[in-house]
């Protein structure tokens, strides 16, 4: 079957496929559209407002911050003659968030304080929370950590006095990215390990919080050098952004995959990554433009090309907006000064570096870190009292994974247990099998090896001699048999006996058929005198079915004289059993095709097989007419090979 698709079915496909999210997008933004023409239509001032913030919101995400502003403000407006104060509310913190991307920090402040005091006066803390969080955001990107770091703890403080945990792992990361920018990593990975804790349950994560998280996690694998879990951080930012169609995630995923590639010695991959951040953020907002351009003019610092640097350091360093981001004004300023100085020009080297070292020790004095931790202090005391509401939503999150666990180990326990249970019932199975198979090869053995003709035969013999007046003979006759019977029913238990024993239930065999057929049969028993037969076991009644075939069925079929050899010799630590007669053989189809010739050796069969799977080495048999060997001779010659090694009882 070919499974190759044509090359224009193949064409149309990824067409669709590149299409499909662009169709999908501008459907949603007629949908909006639509809905705020009907409110128009309807001068709905409450509906306005709520169409011109969702609008605002979509081209946010399409990193349209131009469109955004538009209809935030143009929300704003409505919100304000609907005369909400949750709308008014709501509108000002997102308008504040794209002005805050967009670069445009005059008002952005009071935005968010605005914002705030009307979420507290509707009384929701909650909300009131998610505002404060995003002020202490911009304070962080202006560089005020004191600032930042008292208004996000107040926020945490907030959201666990109002109980709702909804996001909580966002506030949690926000607090570790204020001693993120501080350098102090100790603190921020102890905020950031109980936000991934709790970014585990998405109730305590939403998207970009886990996104967020990823990011946080990739910096700080960097900082420990390991550049390869931090790759692997980065590239599931991506993907999860790709998913979710959150381009922003995209752009700084990669504009962090630069420094990681560079540590990989890897600086092809980390011109790219540098490249697509660069390109993504003409966009976007002035903070990811500024950000973006940096980083590519240190990718081509590291690169030795200094020239292409300069050039992209000095459009950071004249965007309009550089001064609102402290963080990446001192990156500019030091990185002009050391491309300036590659190239020659020591004079402006030395004006950015007095800049960079002005600017750096004032965002980083002392005085600003003792009063981090003093106010860290602070809030560790106040969240004492609030322990409970936060230790609440982990436990929740705890016991929500310890139930599951339980309930996979319940289920993994149920399965191991029928698992061994079938296991047992199997095994016992196959034991009752191997017993019964056992049980019905010793009552196959028990009737084939006195047939019920020799029984009959034998009594017979007995009152023959009793009519003749021979008591002599009869109770020599009798004292065989019965001595025989006892043997065959004590070895046809046993599993193996020893070769002696195994010798006198066969002469006692023979003794008994001579004393019936008098001179119609004789017969000569030769054991190698070498065999130590009472140190070598077998299994018991192997060979006698094999002479009473050769009485039965060969010698009583015949006029002349019967002659039966059975002769045991030692060869190659086997034991050789060898028995002949002189009666016809298997030449006559009759004699090959008899009942109890069948029967004897399929008996015989079964238990060599099983004897088989034991033993280190197989008992063979074999059977043959003598005339194979010299014409001019009659009889069937049966050879039974049993190792000697094998033959200890088990």
């Amino acid at each position: 079957m070919n499974l190759y698709l044509p090359t224009r079915q193949v064409f149309y496909l990824l067409i669709v496929l590149i299409l499909f999210p662009v169709i999908t997008a501008a459907q949603e933004e007629k949908v909006l559209i639509d809905a705020l023409r009907e409110a128009e239509k309807n001068q709905d001032a409450v509906a306005m407002a709520e169409a011109c913030y969702k609008l605002g919101v979509y081209y946010d995400d399409q990193d349209s911050v131009r469109l955004s502003t538009i209809y935030l403000r143009d929300g704003l407006r409505w919100s304000r003659k609907s005369g909400s104060i949750k709308q008014q509310a709501s509108i000002l913190n997102y308008l504040a968030s794209v002005l805050s991307y967009a670069g445009t920090a005059d008002s952005i402040n009071q935005m968010y304080k605005l914002s705030a005091d009307l979420f507290l006066q509707t009384g929701d803390t909650s909300k009131a929370a998610d505002v404060m969080l995003n002020l202490g955001m911009e304070l962080v990107n202006e560089g005020s950590y004191q600032k930042a770091l008292e208004v996000k703890l107040k926020a945490m403080e907030y959201r666990l006095i109002c109980g709702d945990s909804t996001n909580i792992s966002f506030y949690f990361q926000q607090v570790g990215e204020v001693y993120k920018e501080l350098k102090l990593n100790d603190k921020w990975k102890y905020y950031l390990e109980k936000a991934r804790i709790l970014a585990g349950n998405e109730k305590y994560a939403r998207l970009r919080t886990r996104i967020s998280i990823l990011n946080d996690l990739g910096g700080i694998y960097a900082d420990e050098q390991n550049y390869q879990a931090a790759l692997k951080a980065y590239q599931e930012m991506i993907n999860l952004s790709v998913m979710n169609n959150y381009p922003r995630g995209v752009a700084t995923a990669n504009a962090n995959l630069v420094e990681v590639y560079f540590a990989l010695d890897d600086p092809h991959h980390a011109l790219e990554s540098a490249l697509k951040s660069y390109h993504m953020s003409k966009e976007g907002n002035a903070y990811r433009q500024i950000s973006a351009t940096e980083n590519l003019a240190g990718a081509y610092k590291k690169l030795g090309e200094f020239n292409k640097a300069i050039v992209y350091y000095r459009q950071a360093l004249n965007h309009p907006n550089i001064l609102d981001y402290t963080d990446e004004y001192l990156v500019v300023l030091k990185g002009m000064a050391f491309v300036s100085a590659k190239i020659g020009n020591y004079a402006d080297a030395f004006t950015y570096q007095s800049n960079y070292l002005s600017l750096h020790d004032s965002v980083n004095s002392l005085e600003v870190k003792k009063n981090i931790s003093l106010l860290e202090t602070s809030f560790r005391t106040r969240e004492q009292s609030q322990q409970i509401a936060l230790l609440s939503a982990q436990n929740q999150l705890q016991q929500e994974q310890i139930r599951r666990i339980r309930s996979l180990l319940l289920l993994g326990g149920i399965a191991l247990f029928l698992f061994l249970f079938v296991i047992y019932l199997l095994f016992r199975q196959h034991r009752l099998r191997h017993f019964h198979s056992k049980l019905l090869l010793e009552q196959k053995l028990l009737r084939t090896q006195m047939n019920p003709h020799f029984i009959f035969n034998a009594l017979a013999a007995v009152q023959q001699f009793l009519l003749k007046g021979d008591a002599a003979q009869a109770s020599d006759y009798l004292g065989h048999f019965a001595s025989l019977m006892r043997s065959v029913l004590k070895s046809s238990r046993e599993e193996w006996i020893s070769l002696k024993e195994e010798i006198g239930i066969l002469e006692s065999y023979l003794k008994i058929q001579k004393l019936r057929f008098e001179t119609h049969l004789t017969y000569e028993l030769v054991v190698d005198p070498a065999l130590e037969t009472e140190f070598i076991f077998i299994p018991p009644l192997m060979i006698q079915p094999f002479i009473e075939n050769a009485i039965e069925h060969g010698i009583n079929q015949m006029e002349k004289p019967g002659f039966i050899l059975l002769k045991i010799t030692e060869s190659a630590d086997n034991v050789i059993f060898k028995i002949e007669d002189n009666g016809p053989g298997l030449s006559s189809g009759a004699s090959k095709k008899d009942n109890h010739l069948s029967y004897a050796t399929t008996i015989f069969n079964e238990r060599v097989k099983n004897l088989n799977k034991r033993l280190p080495r197989p008992i063979s048999f074999s059977m043959n007419n003598i005339q194979t060997t010299d014409t001019s001779l009659s009889g069937l010659r049966v050879e039974i090979c049993i190792p000697i090694s094998s033959n200890i009882p088990i």
